[in-house]
């Protein structure tokens, strides 16, 4: 019996840093497991790129686009012949299934029968940077076109979101009918972990574990925050720390290894989170997994589910506004019941046994889904 083949498409490969990175191998591990022969394809955004070896057991592709070496005509040049062969490779008949996690979507085939798209970014994402341009004019007469070529959730039928939500808003947003695909987000924390986290006396004080930067974490509006806050923030990351500097109620602590983010996480009251928009936001699965809960602004689909054990801020509210809430919110906070429920969420939902649970019966009946 031939081995049933999958092509994965994505913009980085699978032994690269990132969520979308971590999804990737996770499904890459996961089809390797049911027997699958896996192909990995990518446009190479960078010379490490070029270089891939066989990772995962894997097939890797890696078409020769040197963009970001090239002037600018022969950038588009070359990013055009990339994007060609991923399309070719798509449109062949040889593989069973195709698994699309990039930031375009491509010309032909898509509604092909055979092609699932995984989705990594909010489908609000395009009206949030609509609201956020300085140029709406501009933005406005260029949407329509960032539709068609940014977003897989516009163009194709059989799609996998992270939940409810933001399967209702795509729906609703772009007038559009799904497949009947389970809805999976990648759960960085296993069940094991979970239960491994214990209680402990928490610090009166909030945390950030993120990129320290202002076009999607918008740590300016963070710092502004923290100005009427009752309780200090510590904040963990990498970006430009000239924005966190010497401001009132932050304190830089450096950049944290991923083995010791849950242990980080217990010893704070709350986590927050005030992106202008975000994918899954793993640093908000980490916190609820440790047993603490998350304040997060209403900017992005999954935010409601995330804080249903914590605070979820009206995105039209001004800093001093949040920080009301925040210090109203902690003032009265029982944190051992914070804690239980947390844990509670995130075993129901956000462990690597549910993720890997759901991917195995898409990949075993996965003809029945994407013909229904």
């Amino acid at each position: 019996m031939n081995k049933k083949k999958v092509l994965i498409i994505s913009p980085n490969l699978s032994h690269k840093i990132g969520g979308r990175e971590k999804y990737i191998d996770k499904i890459t591990k996961i089809f390797l497991e049911n027997k699958w022969d896996v192909t990995e394809v990518s446009v190479c955004w960078d010379k490490q790129m070029m270089v891939a070896k066989q990772y995962n057991s894997t097939k890797i592709i890696c078409t020769q686009s040197k963009a970001f070496e090239s002037k600018w005509f022969n950038y588009w040049r070359n990013i055009s012949k990339a994007f060609r062969e991923i399309e070719q490779l798509i449109s062949s008949s040889k593989y069973d299934l195709v698994i699309d996690n990039e930031y375009f979507s491509y010309k032909k085939n898509y509604n092909a029968n055979n092609r699932i798209v995984i989705q990594h970014n909010d489908p609000s994402y395009y009206d949030i940077c609509l609201s956020h341009s300085r140029n709406r004019f501009l933005t406005k007469l260029i949407l329509p076109f960032l539709h068609g070529l940014r977003s897989p959730i516009v163009l194709n039928k059989n799609v996998i979101f992270y939940n409810r939500e933001n399967k209702d808003y795509a729906s609703f947003r772009f007038n559009k009918q799904y497949s009947t695909l389970p809805n999976i987000r990648l759960s960085p924390v296993s069940t094991q972990k979970i239960l491994k986290s214990k209680f402990i006396r928490k610090e009166k004080k909030i945390v950030y574990i993120g990129r320290i930067e202002k076009s999607q974490k918008n740590i300016k509006f963070l710092v502004n925050v923290a100005k009427y806050l009752k309780y200090p923030i510590d904040v963990y990351g990498g970006g430009l720390l000239s924005y966190i500097k010497n401001k009132k109620n932050i304190k830089y602590c450096g950049i944290i290894d991923g083995a010791d983010v849950l242990k980080t996480f217990s010893k704070y009251l709350a986590s927050i989170i005030v992106s202008k928009f975000e994918g899954l936001c793993f640093s908000c699965i980490e916190s609820l997994s440790s047993g603490t809960p998350t304040i997060v602004r209403d900017t992005f689909c999954s935010a409601k589910e995330l804080t249903s054990t914590g605070l979820l801020l009206d995105k039209k509210l001004s800093p001093k506004q949040c920080a009301k809430r925040i210090n109203e919110y902690l003032d009265n906070l029982d944190s051992k019941k914070a804690f239980k429920d947390c844990q509670e969420l995130a075993l129901k939902n956000y462990t690597e046994e549910v993720f890997t649970k759901k991917w195995n019966d898409i990949i075993k009946n996965y003809e029945h889904y994407l013909h229904t």
